[in-house]
């Protein structure tokens, strides 16, 4: 008893200083919880947590929590217990609708109607092949590769006195524990008691120190081998094995108990404060050993997540810290509350604002008046209140704490008392041997030789850019004081004298955040920007060893920088970034580190101390070392050609292959990460032939579209943040295959069909050779056809006498016949010239072109042949198109060969008109027909009518009958049909 009131009162010594130990998160109905009554927990051999509440039942992997979806479409809730068995299968049973089996293969459930002892069930335990179910009425048993429920007879039934509240294993023994009658003994179908009645909620067997726990109402029980232990803590639900320890929780019982609890063989502790859980009304509890993970499932307020592996250990007990110091086993935390002084985890002295306010004002007397602008120092409001000082910066320099506020600077002895106090208001200041170098943020510096008797030399920036000034950092590194400005660089001071590297060109970024010492002559340098400079200073001139880009630093915007033992911290918006020579790692609020607005740090030994504006955060270094970790990469889900590929039980766990045809080349996979502690750190990369470069990959899910036939084993290479542990594994072998105009036999028939190809390609090519050559002989007759036209209509005859009637009418004084006759000849030279250009002509053209040839003939024969042209009424002479001077040759004909003087009235007729779809043009004279010689016949034929027939062949199937001439003595007329002539237009 005394050792656990020793243990209590070290608890809350250590909360003076640590407060909250281990990092504990919390998941609610926020998060995907489906209730925040979590009533039971099963961590399984997956790494997967199953959740069981009234509501229904869940799971948690990879930071996912998701419904259970069997157990959501059977509406299984009020979920009671949860267990494992040997083959991977996971038993839930329902207080209520009895259990419900989860195979590789299939479900079943099993209730009263498949023989279940009652559908109210409070516990389940699996021991071999042999899951045993304990309910309300007593336990039934289901041999568990057969799945079938067991029956006893009346006098070996298994009913028991009371309900069933849990079970544990011993010596291969099954023991079952009752609400009133205590613990029974399970063999051969029958139950025998063991021990005294009791009322019995929860029971636990400890292998490693072959311990009995049981947890009843009002007291826990512990039975080891000597003597039976007792402790009045109420409530207890739930055991569990953590490492060399039992843990267990409890509900809250008239006010009294509830919690969490350890058991480690010797004494019993409470966690509720170390864990940061403040609520005592715990139902459940399981343990990832993997991850080392404690979940802890509460009646009403989530989940719990405890990492009992965690570096990390915060104490808001400080408030807002704005600057630390370390000294030997001595830390200085000022903030808030003041100086706060911690010797061996122990507060030691606190010293508070108003003590250093006092000492101002006994103090300042001597600087009132001095210290001022006029003076070029950066001046002092000496009315500031206690409550509004703020400290800028400490440093421990011969065996004395100094620090610098807005009220001043001041000098403290180790042990925190106040031993001397100046008017100086700096932000950055440091000791160089026995020099003081304190900073203006206007510009300037001084250097005290004696900063006790206040003597010192400034150094004015109007001196030169030499002189450092709004400097944000300084750091002593060989007997040198580097200084980091804002905005004009690196300086440095050395030999009485500031130098700057910007200024001199040696460095050349300007806008510096921080700086921190190296190995030996060494400086790291953080820009504004992000990128940090590793500066190798051994030689008179730096020399820039390496530079580390911002996209290395998992963040943005750098808050402090501390290095040690070849390890570089880093803190940006995202946590903190390690650098370290075997791995890089990232630290953020997923591990527990919630506040990133860090405002000092200091490195002691093995740990790192951040002072932020909600507390103290000591991380252990050590913890930042590559972890080696066996990662399980499973499929979740393939689709192909954005179809879902169905997975069968395991199909890729040890088989990765899949062979698809060619016109499925489009693939989607999504794939997990079993086994990493934090999902979050994890990155991934891939690539899907050796071959190739890796290429990163943002979410674990792979998109490949149109992959060409062929081998593609697609591999995964993943780093963890967390571990530093980096694994390279297959994800999938897929392989394309080739369509079938690949194969051998696809090639031979190819062969065949391009032999026969080539011969068809050469014997088309000599068809098309033909026809080429007779289109050639087509073109080059029209074009003589063309010639041999116009020279046909224009013969010298008709030119020699339409000049010799425009020579006649000159010679008479007639010189408007004259005018009006050439502007007509000229007119029809033109659309002589026109026509023989084009292949066709309308026939309201052709008639217009013989009206202008009919006058001019018709000047010679002193007007006395009349023209008569009839259209039908229907027919559109403009789209009726026929090669031109169709009828040119036959109105030519009866001018010059049909009218002599004999006939008295000479009358010449065109008429057009329709037969069904045919069109009809017909030349008719009254000229002397039949009398005309056989000479003047021939020639007609020889020239006009062989041009006539040519040219019809070119617009339609030519027949004879197409082309008619009947001259009888009353006179000539000539038919000509165009065949189809109305359709077509």
């Amino acid at each position: 008893m005394i050792r656990g009131v020793l243990l209590l009162l070290f608890g809350l010594t250590l909360s003076l200083v640590y407060g909250q130990s281990t990092v504990t998160k919390r998941y609610t109905t926020a998060d995907g919880l489906i209730a925040n009554d979590v009533r039971v927990l099963l961590m399984d051999s997956q790494g997967i947590l199953w959740i069981g509440s009234r509501a229904g039942l869940s799971t948690r992997k990879q930071e996912r929590i998701e419904l259970d979806e069997e157990a959501l479409q059977r509406k299984f809730t009020n979920i009671t217990a949860l267990v494992e068995d040997n083959d991977q299968g996971i038993w839930v049973g329902s207080y209520g609708q009895g259990v419900l089996y989860k195979g590789k293969k299939h479900t079943q459930l099993f209730n009263v109607t498949t023989g279940l002892q009652d559908d109210r069930v409070n516990c389940l335990a699996v021991l071999d092949t042999t899951l045993y179910i304990g309910t309300t009425q007593g336990i039934s048993i289901i041999d568990i590769p057969s799945l079938q429920i067991e029956t006893f007879s009346s006098h070996t039934t298994l009913a028991t006195p009371s309900s069933v509240s849990s079970f544990y294993q011993k010596d291969g023994t099954i023991f079952a524990t009752t609400i009133n009658h205590g613990v029974f003994k399970v063999e051969a179908g029958k139950l025998y008691p063991i021990g005294e009645q009791k009322e019995v909620i929860a029971s636990f067997f400890d292998q490693n120190r072959q311990e009995v726990l049981l947890g009843l109402k009002f007291e826990v029980e512990i039975q080891t081998h000597q003597t039976t232990l007792k402790n009045k803590i109420k409530g207890t639900r739930f055991f569990q094995s953590v490492g060399d320890k039992v843990y267990w929780v409890g509900a809250d019982v008239l006010n009294d108990g509830g919690g969490i609890y350890a058991w480690d063989g010797h004494q019993i502790e409470k966690l509720n404060q170390a864990y940061g859980i403040e609520n005592t009304d715990l139902y459940s509890l399981a343990y990832d050993d993997k991850r080392h993970f404690l979940y802890i499932g509460s009646k009403e307020q989530g989940l719990f997540q405890v990492d009992l592996a965690s570096p990390l250990h915060f104490d808001p007990h400080f408030g807002s810290i704005a600057t630390l110091a370390i000294q030997g086993a001595y830390t200085y935390i000022f903030g808030e509350k003041g100086l706060s002084i911690v010797h061996q985890n122990r507060v030691t002295q606190t010293i508070g604002k108003e003590v250093f306010k006092s000492y101002q004002l006994a103090n300042n007397q001597s600087f009132i008046g001095v210290t001022t602008r006029a003076n070029n120092f950066f001046e002092i409001e000496h009315r500031i209140p206690a409550d509004q000082i703020k400290f800028y910066k400490a440093v421990i320099h011969q065996e004395a704490l100094w620090v610098s506020t807005n009220i001043g600077l001041f000098q403290l002895s180790l042990t925190g008392q106040l031993k001397q106090y100046k008017g100086i208001h700096t932000y950055q200041f440091d000791f160089l041997q026995d020099q003081c170098i304190e900073t203006d943020p206007y510009g300037g510096v001084r250097v005290y030789d004696n900063l006790t008797d206040f003597t010192y030399q400034y150094f004015d920036r109007a001196d030169g850019v030499f002189v450092p000034r709004d400097i944000v950092d300084m750091k002593e590194v060989g007997g040198k004081m580097y200084l980091a400005g804002a905005l004009d660089g690196l300086y440095v001071y050395e030999n009485k004298q500031f130098r700057s590297f910007y200024a001199a060109g040696v460095f050349t970024e300007n806008r510096l955040k921080f700086i921190e010492k190296g190995e030996e002559q060494q400086l790291f340098v953080a820009t504004d920007f992000g990128d940090i400079y590793c500066l190798d200073l051994q030689n008179s001139q730096l020399k820039i060893q390496y530079k580390i880009p911002q996209e290395s630093i998992l963040g943005h915007g750098i808050t402090f920088l501390s290095y040690q033992d070849h390890q570089l911290f880093v803190g940006t918006n995202k946590g903190i970034t390690v650098l370290d020579a075997k791995g890089t790692f990232l630290f953020d609020s997923e591990q527990g580190l919630d506040h990133y607005a860090v405002k000092s740090s200091v490195i002691l030994g093995h740990y790192l101390f951040l002072g932020t504006e909600k507390g103290l955060y000591t991380l252990d270094r050590r913890y930042f070392k590559p972890k080696p970790i066996a990662y399980k990469l499973r499929i979740s889900s393939v689709k192909v050609n954005d179809t879902p590929l169905e997975i069968k039980q395991g199909q890729f766990s040890t088989k990765k292959a899949l062979v698809l045809p060619n016109y499925k080349n489009s693939i989607r996979i999504d794939f997990a990460l079993l086994g990493a502690k934090y999902p979050n750190k994890l990155a991934f990369q891939y690539r899907v032939k050796p071959t190739e470069k890796w290429i990163d990959v943002e979410q674990p899910s792979l998109a490949l579209h149109y992959l060409n036939p062929g081998d593609y084993p697609i591999e995964i290479r993943m780093y963890d943040y967390h571990s530093g542990a980096e694994q390279t594994e297959l994800l999938l072998h897929v392989k394309i295959k080739p369509p079938f105009y690949y194969s051998w036999w696809f090639f031979s028939l190819m062969g065949l069909a391009m032999i026969g190809v080539v011969a068809f390609i050469i014997q088309r090519m000599k068809r098309q050779q033909e026809r080429k050559d007779k289109q050639l002989r087509f073109e080059k007759k029209v074009a003589e056809l063309k010639v041999l036209s116009v020279r046909s209509q224009l013969n010298t005859h008709f030119i020699f006498n339409v000049l010799s009637s425009f020579q006649y009418f000159i010679i008479m004084h007639k010189e408007k016949e004259a005018l009006y006759y050439l502007e007509r000849f000229a007119s029809l030279i033109r659309k002589t010239l026109n026509f023989s250009m084009v292949e066709q002509v309308s026939v309201q053209e052709e008639i217009a072109y013989i009206e202008g040839y009919f006058e001019l003939e018709n000047m010679r024969l002193d007007g006395r042949v009349h023209l008569e042209i009839t259209v039908e009424e229907q027919l559109n002479l403009q789209y009726i198109k026929i090669p031109p001077l169709l009828l040119q040759p036959f109105v030519e004909n009866s001018l010059v060969h049909a009218f002599p003087d004999s006939i008295e009235h000479p009358k010449l007729q065109i008429r057009i008109y329709r037969e069904q779809g045919d069109v009809i043009l017909e030349v008719i004279d009254n000229g002397i027909g039949t009398q005309q010689t056989l000479q003047e016949q021939v020639t007609h034929e020889s020239k006009g009518l062989y041009l006539v027939k040519e040219r019809m062949k070119m617009i339609q199937a030519y027949l004879e009958e197409h082309l008619c001439i009947q001259s009888t003595a009353a006179g000539t007329r000539v038919r000509l049909v165009l065949k189809n002539a109305i359709s077509s237009k």
